[in-house]
């Protein structure tokens, strides 16, 4: 099996990881379609959203198994139930980083069976929060950006081949 429904949990990390690596002054917002649309995440957008990403993710999974009937579908999300959200974290214990990061590759596996998954909203969402997340990374920005620093300095190259013992002739 290649693709399922992922879970009501999932849904529910991307759409708290949004939330709360946002902040009210800036929002999480991301920029889909043609001609081009913008959506922002907030607690009055979040059942939507969840909604719009298993819309998403039922629609890959159904281009990846098209002689399924809905119930029949791999996953373990019941489809038939509206999506509401409810948060998986809180302000004081955001979800952690490597979490997120998880979460979204598997999402993204998931839901990148159809052709137009790229063109998406979905799509879209994911890689404004992935964007939003990174800039979260310890250590971002510390000094590399774009140029050295005026004191860097090169570490000691060594090769992996040079630790060996060598045997004596």
């Amino acid at each position: 099996m290649s693709a399922f429904v992922v879970n009501r949990d999932h849904i529910d990390l991307l759409v708290t990881g949004g939330l709360l690596y946002g902040r009210p002054s800036d929002r999480l917002r991301w920029h889909f379609g043609n001609p081009g649309r913008v959506a922002e995440l907030n607690e009055e957008t979040a059942d939507a959203t969840g909604a719009m990403l298993l819309a998403e993710n039922v629609r890959s999974v159904r281009y990846r198994y098209p002689d399924d009937s809905r119930d029949e579908l791999p996953g373990s999300f019941d489809m038939f139930t509206p999506y509401t959200f409810r948060a998986t974290h809180d302000v004081d214990r955001r979800p952690a980083l490597g979490l997120l990061f998880e979460a979204l590759d598997c999402y993204d596996y998931q839901s990148c069976e159809s052709d137009d998954w790229r063109a998406t909203e979905a799509f879209a969402y994911c890689e404004a929060l992935r964007d939003r997340i990174s800039r979260e990374v310890p250590g971002r920005g510390d000094g590399w950006d774009w140029t050295r620093p005026a004191d860097w300095q090169p570490s000691r190259l060594i090769s992996l081949t040079s630790l060996i013992p060598r045997a004596p002739r």
